[in-house]
């Protein structure tokens, strides 16, 4: 397969959607439930990749309920009842959601698979309805919903051709969702590693910060804390995160969580700029 590596993306997702084309008439069979379940992933993967290959991404990731939705909204200060990335009711974005700035900021699209007469085909359709964005952001759904976009305000990046991509939750017995994660990862240039105090030391995050610090290898990830009422807890807790991960740049801990510093926006702007 020659071209460049976008190109190879597109030809793999278009060779993948022909196989799960083909096998549609065909009568039930568990091999080919198992081989569909597979080819669906795959494709899953490779259209993703290539939506996202050429972009200048920094990614968004944490475990369940650390804060990363509401990171979001409060750097792009939305309120909770505008906001695309609130209103899930306690549960966590199943699919990724690519954030732009744009001249045109308050815009939602799915990009999406939309089965006609035995064929499938990958469509992006912009979504009207601020509800229905969030229910798709958080509804688990694994055929068809593949990407969520919005478009925001200037204010971090200051340009269109960089965004932020906010990640599902790494949860531990949702290997789906780990292995997409880890697929929107590959595309992205550094990432945001969002925790708070309780979570930090836990197997799990442990787990998550190994293996983002091994994926970014080449970058410097920055570390993200949020969900503190202490501001004491906070200090103390961006302390040991220096120590024990061993980071000279100061800057690249940022105190979000309440009360924390008023200022973490610019210094959390200041960092994507500094290390992306």
């Amino acid at each position: 397969m020659s071209g460049s590596p976008t190109l190879k993306l597109h030809n793999l997702t278009s060779a993948t959607n022909r196989m799960l084309n083909s096998l549609i008439n065909l009568p039930t069979n568990p091999n080919f439930e198992k081989t569909k379940k597979d080819l669906l992933e795959l494709r899953r993967r490779s259209h993703i990749m290539s939506l996202l290959y050429d972009k200048c991404i920094v990614a968004v990731a944490g475990l369940q309920g650390v804060g990363k939705s509401t990171l979001m909204s409060n750097l792009y200060e939305f309120d909770d009842e505008h906001s695309p990335f609130l209103g899930n009711q306690g549960q966590g974005e199943t699919l990724p959601i690519l954030i732009t700035e744009s001249e045109e900021p308050g815009q939602l699209f799915v990009h999406k698979v939309v089965n006609t007469d035995g064929t499938s085909s990958f469509v992006r359709e912009e979504v009207q309805d601020i509800k229905l964005f969030r229910e798709k952001a958080h509804k688990y759904n694994y055929y068809e919903d593949l990407l969520l976009e919005v478009t925001v305000p200037f204010k971090v990046f200051c340009c269109s051709d960089r965004s932020f991509l906010l990640l599902p939750g790494f949860q531990k017995d949702a290997s789906y969702l780990k292995e997409l994660t880890y697929t929107a990862l590959r595309t992205s240039m550094n990432c945001l590693i969002l925790f708070y105090s309780n979570k930090f030391a836990t197997k799990a995050n442990k787990e998550l910060i190994e293996t983002l610090i091994t994926e970014f290898k080449e970058a410097l990830p920055i570390f993200t804390l949020t969900w503190s009422d202490n501001e004491d807890e906070n200090i103390e807790l961006a302390e040991t995160v220096k120590r024990d991960l061993n980071i000279s740049e100061c800057d690249r801990v940022i105190r979000t969580g309440s009360p924390g510093p008023q200022v973490w926006r610019d210094q959390l702007t200041k960092a994507v700029r500094n290390y992306s």
